[in-house]
């Protein structure tokens, strides 16, 4: 299995649309559904320059999962980069992989890659959140040298419930000169 990473671009925002429009039953079943609007092909333009313009402000970093076949397989985002005083930078991990690529090895993959990714661009500790029920995204974060560091009471809304989240963090290595 090959998985590669493919930096967010209006190149590939039909089949990225066609992706979500695709999944949007699978995913409403395990996070929150994203609304009609979301799926709106100007809405979802619109939506895309937004998050290309935080990708330039180094805001964030947002990336395709791909596969061998140049397929659209997931996204895996870099989100929330800050800068504290002492000139460290974090990010907070997401992503979502489609139904025809789930337990095949592609989430591990992306991860792995975008934490190569992160330290590219100088960030020092990713954060990622998890609902405590979703083990898979856990063993996932596990897999990548992860690890837990506490709860977060009522902070996932989701199907009208408040749940509560495992918040887990990785501090990468500076990358070599």
């Amino acid at each position: 299995m090959t998985v590669y990473l493919e930096a967010l671009s209006e190149l590939a925002a039909e089949e990225l649309l066609a992706f979500e429009q695709e999944n949007r039953t699978y995913f409403a079943s395990v996070i929150p559904d994203r609304g009609d609007a979301f799926f709106d092909q100007d809405n979802f333009m619109n939506n895309l320059q937004s998050l290309l313009t935080e990708t330039i402000e180094g805001k964030c970093q947002m990336y395709t999962v791909k596969t061998e076949h140049n397929a659209i397989a997931g996204r895996i985002n870099l989100v929330n980069i800050q800068t504290d005083q002492a000139g460290l930078k974090t990010a907070e991990l997401g992503y979502r992989i489609g139904e025809a690529h789930k337990g095949k090895g592609f989430a591990t993959a992306a991860i792995s890659l975008a934490l190569s990714e992160a330290s590219r661009h100088k960030i020092s500790r990713v954060e990622a959140m998890t609902a405590v029920d979703n083990i898979g995204s856990q063993v996932v974060l596990l897999k990548n040298g992860f690890h837990e560091t506490g709860i977060r009471h009522a902070s996932l809304l989701f199907e009208g419930n408040a749940l509560d989240g495992i918040i887990y963090e990785k501090v990468l290595p500076p990358m070599a000169k």
